[in-house]
């Protein structure tokens, strides 16, 4: 959910720079690929945790 909703606001701020609304910046597009990263680190760990219960529980 958390990966659509930032997929989501990517999509949103391309739009609103491509109809000169605003500019996306550098800084933001390394907020929003940082948070990619910390997505996927969850997530990996959450997966990683399950694997490990399911093999001893």
């Amino acid at each position: 959910m958390g990966r659509a909703s930032l997929n989501e606001l990517e999509t949103q701020l391309l739009l609103a720079q491509a109809l000169g609304y605003c500019e996306l910046t550098d800084a933001m597009q390394q907020h929003i690929e940082r948070l990619f990263a910390l997505l996927n680190g969850l997530r990996n760990s959450l997966n990683a945790q399950r694997s490990t219960q399911n093999e001893h529980g």
